[in-house]
């Protein structure tokens, strides 16, 4: 999937929860402001097949 899309795993999760519903809230945690940005560029996921 994330192949589809250039996206890591991480990513794909987020993405996958963020469309779950409005009442599925991730809190995903980091260390590193690389992750940060990639946690962040989940939410413009949308184009996957299966989310």
């Amino acid at each position: 999937m994330g192949a589809e899309c250039g996206a890591g795993v991480g990513q794909i999760a987020l993405a996958w929860l963020l469309h779950k519903g409005d009442n599925i809230v991730p809190i995903p945690g980091t260390k590193r402001e690389k992750y940060l940005e990639e946690n962040i560029a989940a939410a413009d996921i949308r184009e996957v097949e299966g989310l």
